[in-house]
């Protein structure tokens, strides 16, 4: 029987409500039999999110089931290859799995750790001529001292590997959604109310303003046609967002529902005739990497209207009923809206013709196998490695 690894997972802080999806490969491999150790960085002389300093019990279940904070130790970044190394030199680990390469690449400044590490990109700046030095000295570290760089995306591998990173040492590996949750539901599409709904945090790379705007104008084109709109999520642009609104006169259109659990997004998404997702690069070059709020509407069979911002192509190209338009453009939003509203028949056939190629590509448990013959292929490596280190070592010199 094949022994089950001991996995260090290694993040800036948890829990944390935007990042279930580190949540899921928690509990997928706890499920599996893996023994898991949760570190988090946290750095005292900055101001902490007040989402990342308390349980919130509601919006993650799990953290009570798995009892998941007794499995979680907070350390500063300045100590987390001290004790790592330690933890790792003690048997108490075997594996290093960090959620975010720019931590990661904080930590193996010094080469000290010498268990096999994996680390993951989910989303870099726009890599510019100013930028670009800058970027690879960020990553510099994580890339050259990790067995192997986990990019979401083909999107963000072709950015690694303009940051310097060999592409030896980079897999594919996208973020999942639990199927079981983010079920399918046969949809008929309503002809005289329409109901939209936007995820995620109110930052500009969300491009939540032009997705309201697109609404507004949309709304003006169709005035017999009853419209709602659920905005999920929370952040510094709410106010914004809130003024927008009024501005617009969508007060009794939108709904701002804040942070709300797993389950009660579900029962959003299934009352839910159009997703939105009018991502954009904003003006500091901050792009999305793959939103799994996207997969999550794919999954449960929604038409989805978004821009080709990042990799969002990618996962177009495999759920084809998607409607890209370009970024930043209103008038974009619209047409999009206005396609999949007057084609709807045509949209809903697509979900169901490539829902099945959907789920194989971004199914958390097809996801979870996948990250386990990882993690296995990394320890090979890692004894190889060695080995071979031996062998050099042990050679007389005549």
């Amino acid at each position: 029987m094949k022994e089950k690894q001991k996995i260090a997972i290694v993040t800036w802080f948890f829990p944390k409500i935007s990042e279930t999806f580190i949540l899921n490969q928690i509990v997928f491999l706890i499920d599996n039999g893996y023994e898991i150790k949760i570190f988090a960085a946290r750095d005292a002389t900055k101001n902490i999110p007040k989402e990342d300093l308390y349980v919130e019990e509601k919006i993650h279940p799990a953290l009570i089931q798995y009892n998941l904070l007794k499995k979680t130790t907070y350390v500063p970044v300045g100590n987390l290859s001290k004790i790592l190394t330690m933890e790792a030199q003690a048997g108490k680990i075997n594996i290093i799995y960090f959620q975010f390469s720019d931590l990661a690449s904080l930590v193996l400044k010094d080469g000290a750790i010498h268990i096999p590490v994996i680390t993951v990109i989910h989303d870099i700046p726009k890599i510019t001529i100013k930028n670009q030095k800058l970027l690879k000295n960020k990553f510099y570290n994580a890339f050259q001292n990790a067995t192997f760089v986990l990019a979401i995306s083909d999107f963000a591998k072709n950015k690694i590997i303009k940051l310097g990173c060999s592409p030896l040492k980079i897999i594919i590996h996208p973020m999942g959604v639990n199927n079981n949750i983010f079920s399918f539901k046969a949809r008929k599409f309503p002809l005289h109310k329409l109901c939209f709904t936007m995820v995620g945090r109110f930052v500009p790379k969300k491009g939540f303003d032009i997705g309201i705007r697109a609404i507004e104008k949309f709304k003006k084109q169709n005035q017999n046609l009853k419209i709602s709109v659920n905005l999920i999520g929370d952040g510094y642009l709410r106010s914004k967002l809130e003024i927008l609104v009024n501005k617009l006169g969508l007060q009794k259109e939108v709904t701002f529902l804040g942070k709300i659990d797993q389950l009660a997004v579900v029962n959003i998404l299934k009352d839910t005739d159009i997703f939105l997702c009018p991502s954009k690069t904003d003006s500091q070059g901050e792009q999305e990497g793959l939103p799994v709020s996207l997969i999550e509407a794919s999954f449960m069979g929604i038409p989805i209207v978004t821009t080709s911002n990042a990799a969002i192509p990618e996962l177009a190209s495999i759920n084809k009923s998607i409607v890209l338009v370009p970024e930043g453009s209103v008038v974009g939003l619209v047409d999009g809206i206005n396609k999949v509203f007057k084609y709807h028949s045509l949209y809903l056939r697509l979900i169901n013709q490539y829902y099945k190629n959907l789920v194989e590509h971004y199914d958390i448990n097809v996801l979870g196998i996948n990250l386990i013959n990882i993690f296995d292929y990394a320890i090979k490596i890692n004894i190889l490695r060695d080995t071979q280190e031996g062998f050099s070592s042990n050679r007389k010199i005549k």
